[in-house]
């Protein structure tokens, strides 16, 4: 659910600031938080507790989502730490 968060405001996000859409109070938010390299609030939602900058959390997830792949991907063998 946290991918697909930040996909679709991300996405939109980019739709507003090209005119297309209408910016709303948590596309600005995103847009101000990504400006600051924090964390939006609207991802604090669906995420796991962290407060670290926005580049740490990106770096963070993907690891984490690595560590899951290589889990279901081969199950009978230890992943990564």
């Amino acid at each position: 659910m946290l991918m697909q968060v930040i996909y679709i405001t991300l996405k939109n996000t980019l739709k507003a600031l090209e005119g297309v859409i209408h910016i709303n109070d948590q596309l600005e938010e995103v847009y101000k938080s990504l400006t600051y390299e924090h964390v939006p609030i609207s991802w604090n939602r669906y995420s796991y507790p962290c407060f670290k900058s926005l580049g740490l959390f990106i770096s963070n997830l993907n690891e984490r989502v690595e560590f899951i792949r290589s889990f279901l991907t081969s199950p009978h063998t230890e992943p990564k730490l």
